[in-house]
């Protein structure tokens, strides 16, 4: 049964708009703004944490609703539910073995939210099996190719060894190329010498979705949470946030939520004002290709040993090496 990798930003999605809101509603934020920088861990105040964990439970319920509308958010790109629900048949028929979502996006809860999301769209909780950012510990051996390459790189030794020593422990025998399918808008030149034409370029997708949509919805998180009932808990709760972004903490004085929006737009920046685009010809080009995957005998997997590619093709060039390390 074969794997299925996934690009996280503008291929799996775009998180763009809801980055900064992750930032408040995962108990640990780790940020590393370059390699030299040591990592800020701030986990907020044990009182709290029941209310943030609801809070965000809530947020990733709202989102994944207003994704399956007639008017979705396009944070997750559109049309990828359709893929995932048709991934998740394929897991119950015993045709795919799991998903992947391999990412050089250093901010791990940006990988977690995308997971969850996607899972309460189509209403399971194990289909994604890892999520695997830039400072996994396994990826350390991929960090040169900044320096070599001029951006970051996706190795297949690396993710042969993630898939089998990380939480999906694949069996060695089935993480072979033709096993694999590989999903990304970049360009990684090993993974696609030693995939080919089981690696496939996406479309880029820069949609920003809309802030007040998203704001709304974070609000009402919280608001269900109970953080907004008590005074004294939302200053604790918008003081242990201000904390995550040290450079603004002067100007919200009085520690309210209005403001701490308005210092979480200014982060964000500038997003759309129009509706989600709808499905491209790069998610066709996968619901296209998932109906023709079959699962190849494990005597020709075993037979395969790791070293054989699938079928060369040529492939599409674009901009190599996007890295991100949780900020916009």
């Amino acid at each position: 049964m074969p794997y299925f990798v996934f690009d996280l930003d503008e291929t799996l999605g775009n998180l763009h708009t809801p980055h900064y809101f992750l930032y408040d509603l995962r108990r640990q934020t780790t940020r590393s703004p370059n390699e030299q920088t040591k990592r800020i861990t701030t986990t907020p105040p044990p009182e709290l944490i029941p209310y943030i964990d609801m809070a965000y439970a809530k947020f990733v319920e709202l989102v994944a609703q207003q994704e399956m509308s007639h008017n979705p958010l396009g944070i997750i790109r559109p049309g990828m539910i359709e893929v995932f629900h048709e991934l998740l048949r394929m897991r119950n028929l015993g045709i795919c073995e799991g998903v992947v979502i391999y990412s050089n996006n250093g901010c791990l809860s940006n990988l977690h939210f995308a997971r969850d999301v996607l899972h309460a769209a189509i209403g399971t909780t194990d289909l994604i099996c890892d999520c695997i950012h830039w400072h996994h510990p396994f990826r350390q051996e991929e960090y040169i190719y900044p320096l070599q390459e001029g951006g970051a790189n996706k190795t297949w030794k690396v993710f042969q060894t993630i898939l089998t020593k990380g939480a999906c422990q694949a069996p060695i025998q089935r993480v072979v190329p033709s096993n694999c399918y590989f999903f990304d808008d970049q360009e990684h030149s090993d993974l696609e010498t030693v995939l080919q034409d089981h690696y496939i370029h996406m479309n880029e997708y820069p949609y920003h979705a809309s802030f007040s949509r998203v704001a709304n919805l974070y609000v009402e998180s919280l608001r269900f949470a109970g953080l907004t009932k008590d005074s004294r808990l939302l200053y604790d709760y918008i003081l242990y946030c201000s904390q995550l972004y040290p450079n603004t903490r002067a100007y919200n004085p009085k520690r309210t939520l209005g403001r701490h929006i308005q210092i979480l737009r200014q982060l964000t920046g500038t997003t759309s004002m129009v509706h989600a685009p709808l499905p491209d010809d790069s998610v066709q080009q996968i619901l296209e290709l998932l109906p023709t995957i079959q699962t190849i005998p494990i005597e020709s997997l075993q037979q395969e040993g790791g070293g054989k590619p699938p079928t060369k093709r040529k492939t599409r060039k674009t901009a190599r090496g996007k890295r991100r390390q949780g900020t916009k």
